[in-house]
């Protein structure tokens, strides 16, 4: 059984942060 871990706001927010900067990154170099 995997033991889930519960993720902080703070980290979440951090990925998210990553996460739309590769986005925004594909898309620019897209163009």
């Amino acid at each position: 059984m995997p033991i889930i871990v519960p993720i902080s706001r703070t980290e979440r927010r951090l990925m998210q942060k990553t996460i739309h900067k590769t986005l925004l990154q594909k898309v620019f170099s897209s163009y």
